[in-house]
């Protein structure tokens, strides 16, 4: 008779135990695997709520799912999840070519990552061109701490560290 065993080391994205990570409700099934998450809501009544991200450059990231329930699948507004929001853990991203500390942000793809283009001010700078660096040091979530050289949609370690946006404007 053929057994299913859950995997522990597979299924946690979480790679050095003593990364924090917090259980939250997914709100739908754009909630994936090694993927960076948006809060959506929370109360001090019910447990925070999460959502994948289809914006570019996401400055309200929370966190990225570490975790599935044991199912594997989302049930929208039901299903647990957990998010590592500082440490260590496990990222998805979309480039084929990823470099040791590189700026992480999201894509417009839910559940992947994207590394974040290099920020540049002249040194006759614009308003503008501080604004932009600014917003972007915002929508970078992670630094990725190993290497893809053949192929999109890899899974990579990361430094999570979410920089507190300071409101959604």
């Amino acid at each position: 008779m053929a057994t299913t065993e859950y995997q522990t080391e597979i299924e946690n994205g979480v790679i050095v135990n003593n990364a924090v990570t917090i259980d939250m409700v997914a709100t739908s099934t754009n909630v994936l695997l090694f993927g960076p998450v948006i809060l959506t809501t929370g109360t001090v009544q019910q447990l925070p709520q999460v959502d994948g991200t289809t914006s570019a450059d996401d400055r309200l990231v929370i966190g990225v799912c570490a975790k599935l329930n044991r199912s594997g699948t989302i049930t929208a507004n039901v299903s647990h999840v957990e998010i590592c929001i500082f440490g260590i853990c496990k990222v998805k991203v979309a480039d084929t070519t990823v470099n040791l500390n590189d700026a992480l942000a999201t894509t417009t793809v839910a559940g992947k990552a994207k590394v974040r283009a290099a920020f540049v001010i002249s040194s006759s700078y614009s308003e503008a061109e501080v604004t932009n660096a600014l917003q972007g040091i915002r929508s970078t979530f992670g630094i990725a701490l190993s290497t893809v050289s053949s192929g999109a949609d890899s899974i990579i370690a990361a430094f999570i560290n979410i920089i507190p946006n300071g409101g959604a404007s």
